[in-house]
């Protein structure tokens, strides 16, 4: 194939891929050929080119797409698009390291493509989402990002005569420009100010010109961002912890930015150390802290342990040794495992703070959690069989393991063994993990059968793995999340 071919080929692959129904992800858990590596959906989410096709998909106007674990086993995957959760295709592994800088260009005309798209629908909440995130869709790439789509800028007069001149006020005028807003106090539909849509771009100088023409860093968002995937109550200080702009934490820390367990949580799914460092050290957030402006409350460190957020795991447990107490490890790893993103390395690190590897799950009905999951169980029993569903059905006495399997994390339940997990414990309907896996692979069939070595050979091969540089891929199995997603949203 020829140079012309092959860059051809290359540039068609965002219209190739927005003309398609479906989007399939073949990635069930095998060893490569000569057992040196581990093949499945990790290794997946870090290759360069797999990640371009797939923020191409979530660029295209059918979004979603299926990730197929087994011949039974399949997810559906409806993620926002603006979240760093599986990592950005310029940080991905290249084979051959030319085809970073060839791919560079062909993401940001997909992304000029949708702002643009955004902007003739009139979705200006959706157009300003991604025209500030595009330095999360970019990173990685030399390329150079445009913020200036929107032709004839002139200074906006509202700033006040006396500041017009000054730097700060050019950049907040052109910011609020481009932006579709007319002042700097401005709420848009879902409640965002201008401030919040800088926090996500990222830009110190700009966050501080905005807070120099006192913008208000502690105003909440009245409705979801569903595209930043931000939920109501949203503050800028959450996009800039979960999208790791540690200069921005830093200006917003000296601006007197209102901090809690929220924030936290928006670094620990980022999976960011250097961002719970920053709001713990210097923010005098505690550790321990739980997500008090969400629906459920839970504590950032077992959020991102139900991420998979291994790093951000470490971190928390290391803030946490500093300033003394003992961390609450109930339900940790059987959340882990329900939610489907307890790799390996999670999994021992668990082990090592003494989290218990066959606890039953237990949640009261008083507790948020405890009343979705009964909910969901009730769906079940209705018909529908989406993975919580269906997860939450078979929940009375399920050890992490039964809950690996049932949502098929071959990679979770092949460590899990490994590290002395007991296969013959059931559940309330009296269930063990082998009647409850739909087309396991090999490894897992020989280990209930009593035979462990593959098992440990799968985890040593996943421990083994390049340590992840965003949280491990994961959706909703069956199809049907997008309706427990509503229903979340309805009851919290």
């Amino acid at each position: 194939m020829s140079d012309l071919a092959k860059a051809q080929a290359v540039n068609s692959i965002p219209l190739y891929v927005a003309e398609c129904s479906f989007f399939f992800v073949l990635c069930p858990v095998l060893e490569s050929e000569d057992g040196s590596k581990l093949l499945g959906p990790s290794s997946w989410a870090s290759r360069g080119w797999c990640r371009i096709e797939r923020c191409c998909r979530e660029l295209s106007p059918e979004h979603s797409w299926i990730m197929i674990r087994s011949a039974k086993h399949m997810e559906l995957i409806d993620t926002p698009i603006a979240t760093p959760g599986a990592g950005c295709a310029g940080e991905g592994e290249f084979t051959v390291e030319s085809d970073r800088q060839k791919l560079g260009p062909v993401l940001l005309k997909a992304v000029q493509r949708k702002l643009r798209f955004l902007l003739r629908s009139g979705n200006l909440v959706g157009y300003r989402t991604l025209l500030n995130h595009q330095p999360l869709f970019l990173r990685g790439f030399d390329v150079e990002i445009q913020y200036d789509l929107i032709p004839g800028f002139e200074a906006l007069p509202c700033l006040g005569e006396a500041s017009e001149a000054s730097e700060a006020s050019l950049i907040v005028s052109q910011f609020l420009y481009q932006n579709g807003f007319s002042k700097v106090a401005e709420l848009d539909k879902v409640g965002w100010t201008p401030l919040h849509y800088a926090g996500c771009r990222g830009e110190p100088e700009l966050v501080r010109a905005l807070l120099a023409h006192r913008a208000n860093p502690n105003v909440m968002a009245t409705k979801d961002n569903v595209m930043a995937g931000a939920l109501r109550k949203w503050r800028v200080m959450t996009s800039v912890a979960a999208l790791r702009h540690h200069e921005v934490a830093h200006i917003l820390i000296e601006a007197k930015a209102d901090l809690s367990g929220t924030q936290l949580v928006g670094a620990a799914i980022g999976n960011d150390p250097e961002g719970i460092r920053i709001l713990c050290e210097v923010g005098g957030v505690s550790p321990y802290a739980a997500d008090d402006e969400g629906g459920f409350g839970v504590k950032a460190i077992t959020l991102a342990c139900m991420y998979g957020a291994e790093a951000a795991v470490e971190a928390l447990f290391k803030q946490a040794a500093r300033v003394g107490g003992r961390v609450d490890l109930s339900n940790i790893f059987w959340l882990s495992c329900t939610f489907g993103n307890a790799g390996a390395k999670l999994v021992d690190t668990l082990l090592e703070v003494q989290a218990d590897l066959d606890e039953r799950g237990s949640f009261s009905l008083k507790t948020p959690l405890g009343l979705l999951f009964s909910v969901l169980a009730l769906k079940y029993r209705l018909g529908s069989r989406t993975r919580l569903a269906t997860m939450s059905y078979h929940r009375n006495g399920a050890t992490p393991l039964i809950q690996a399997v049932l949502g098929g994390q071959w990679e979770a339940a092949a460590t899990l063994i490994a590290r002395g997990a007991r296969v013959d414990l059931r559940n309330s309907l009296g269930f063990s993990a082998a009647d409850l896996a739909l087309s396991p692979p090999a490894f897992l069939t020989r280990a209930f059968e009593g035979d462990v070595d593959g098992c440990v050979r799968v985890a040593r091969l996943a421990k083994a793995e390049r340590a992840p540089d965003a949280c491990r891929p994961h959706g909703g199995m069956h199809g049907g999340q997008e309706e427990d997603d509503q229903m979340i949203e309805v009851m919290f």
